[in-house]
């Protein structure tokens, strides 16, 4: 059928394609009921990756710049748990994403919104924030993966490859 990805990427393909992950990522929020099924809802996410990988055409630009020696051009341009569910589940649903995302071999994983502007999306700060550093529990997830991304990059000096694998595991370790 008609769509961007089918009528259109095909014939511009760009050096990289922002896929809003909303629909197949808010599944995610059920990880800590009793029939969640990681392995199904990570395959049905990674499908739908793997699709839209599929419509982009190699190329012969060298972007080795902007991913190392990462190599797909895939990446999460938008997500955020659904704000209409239980808020205790929030930082641990935004790391299954993220860790899926990884592992799938995105190169960038961008969570919306900053700001509430009344979307359904759970912003980093929330209406009401009377202090821009005051910690929700989705910004102290943020937080503690930057400080803890900082120090691994300190000790470690990783490829962007085992960056993302290193993140794949932290992430996980948060859900």
């Amino acid at each position: 059928r008609p769509t961007m990805l089918n009528s259109v990427i095909p014939h511009v393909n760009p050096d990289f394609l922002s896929y809003s992950s909303y629909k197949s990522t808010n599944t995610y929020m059920d990880h800590q009921s009793a029939n969640f099924n990681l392995a199904k809802v990570d395959e049905s996410f990674w499908s739908i990756l793997d699709y839209a990988e599929s419509r982009l055409a190699a190329k012969d630009t060298d972007l080795s710049m902007a991913l190392g020696d990462l190599s797909r051009r895939v990446f999460i341009g938008e997500f955020s748990p659904v704000n209409s569910r239980d808020p205790s589940l929030f930082a641990s649903s935004c790391a299954e994403v993220i860790r899926a995302a990884l592992e799938w071999g995105c190169p960038f994983v961008l969570h919306w919104e900053v700001y509430d502007n009344y979307s359904s999306a759970v912003p980093l700060l929330p209406i009401g924030t009377a202090d821009i550093n005051t910690f929700t529990p989705l910004r102290q997830l943020f937080k503690d993966w930057n400080d803890a991304a900082t120090s691994h990059v300190e000790q470690n000096d990783p490829s962007p490859e085992e960056m993302r694998l290193w993140a794949v595991e932290w992430f996980r370790s948060r859900s």
